[in-house]
């Protein structure tokens, strides 16, 4: 797979799955909220990886994509850019 379908389709999976976040979010009744604590929890599970990686070697690169599937996501976005990274990119 190249590259560039690489990144086309991780962009599509991470909108697929926002998306669906951002509805059940609504559905809840407290969208707002269920939003900012899904982002806050996948940027500090980020930062604590990067924090981290200094004893483990496992580091996840400050980008565009990383930081938008952490804050769409949460934690568990992070936990899939990390098994992405293992699986196709080492």
């Amino acid at each position: 797979m190249g590259i560039v379908s690489f990144k086309v389709a991780f962009c599509i999976v991470t909108a697929f799955i926002g998306i669906v976040i951002l509805v059940s979010s609504k559905k809840s009744g407290h969208w707002f909220k269920a939003i900012i604590v899904t982002a806050l929890s996948g940027f500090c599970a980020l930062l604590s990886v990067n924090l981290l990686g200094a004893v483990s070697d496992v580091f996840i690169p400050i980008n565009y994509y990383t930081v938008a599937l952490s804050g769409l996501l949460g934690a568990p976005g992070t936990i899939f850019t990390l098994l992405v990274m293992v699986v196709f990119l080492q």
